[in-house]
């Protein structure tokens, strides 16, 4: 997954949507949406069929974003402050779930959106966006009160009523839970933290050097013999980008392959030249190695601190 949102990804994408397991598809799509706010304010908390594209802007996105950890917080504070002997899988493991409907909404819209529509200020969104959940996952990790509940409702004398879902669901938060320190002294559990916050200051700019290179890489071939067996539609679409950078004119025709417009990898499945084939592989697979877009040494201190 791309991730500027590798953070998200961990506890959102991975953990709650494991959570989603313990319910049928029928019971998901009849999912009740947030009841503390109107969706008609904040379009990116829309459960409709459809999402409403046209109002899901960079500016809306830091709006719902700022509003949709806000709820989820109010909720798990809601769930820290049960009784113990209360703690089952309803009011913990779901409940956690529930309360963060509205943030895995907003994540997945806009990590969607980073991807096919790149710009400035839905990268800004992006980023506060990211930076907002790492605030709610420290809150949630270092949470005694709800690791205590998460404990006592994970007994198996507590899940004896689950289905083998439910139970797969709470193991798999459980489990997530332990591996990002819960159960760690209070001065380990905070380096994990940190730790993790490094990681997504690195994460984010992998992300960026990929988009970046995405966006700037290009092949100019001036030689139509190279690009054998491409299809005629693709070989206007390549011409008449070349034609709108001034690259080339119509008595001297030229094709420009790019990562933006997929011509790229249209070329590696159709050019009958192998050297064609092989420089849009380097570009595909290469993800800006040999230029200013380089990720080695990003991709070297992520693993050093995993």
């Amino acid at each position: 997954m791309s991730k500027s949102f590798r953070s998200i990804a961990v506890f959102v994408g991975l953990a709650l949507s494991g959570l989603s397991l313990a319910q049928s598809p029928a019971e998901q799509s009849t999912q009740p949406a947030f009841e503390t706010v109107e969706a008609a304010q904040h379009p990116y908390f829309n459960t409709g069929s459809l999402p409403e594209w046209s109002k899901l802007t960079p500016a809306q996105a830091r709006i719902d974003a700022k509003v949709a950890l806000r709820l989820a917080q109010e909720r798990i504070e809601q769930i820290s402050n049960l009784p113990i002997d209360e703690a089952c899988y309803e009011n913990t493991y779901q409940a956690i779930e529930d309360s963060m409907q509205e943030v895995q909404r907003v994540a997945l819209l806009s990590q969607h959106l980073s991807l096919v529509s790149d710009t400035p200020e839905r990268r800004e969104a992006m980023t506060m966006l990211t930076e907002l959940n790492e605030a709610i996952m420290s809150a949630i990790y270092t949470n005694e009160k709800l690791w205590v509940l998460l404990k006592e409702a994970a007994r198996p004398e507590k899940l004896e009523g689950c289905t083998p879902a439910q139970k797969r669901a709470a193991k798999q938060l459980y489990d997530i839970f332990v591996d990002n320190g819960a159960e760690l002294p209070l001065e380990k559990k905070q380096r994990v933290l940190a730790l993790e916050k490094e990681m997504l200051q690195l994460s984010l700019q992998y992300d960026k050097n990929l988009q970046d290179f995405a966006q700037n890489w290009e092949l100019l071939i001036t030689d139509l013999s190279e690009l054998d067996g491409v299809y005629p539609e693709i070989l206007t679409v390549m011409e008449n980008a070349a034609l709108a950078k001034g690259l080339c004119t119509k008595d001297k025709p030229a094709w420009l392959v790019t990562l933006r417009d997929e011509t790229a990898h249209a070329l590696m499945c159709l050019c009958e030249v192998e050297e064609t084939r092989k420089k849009c592989w380097h570009a595909v697979c290469g993800s800006g190695a040999d230029t200013p877009y380089d990720t080695v040494a990003i991709i070297d201190a992520l693993m050093q601190k995993r």
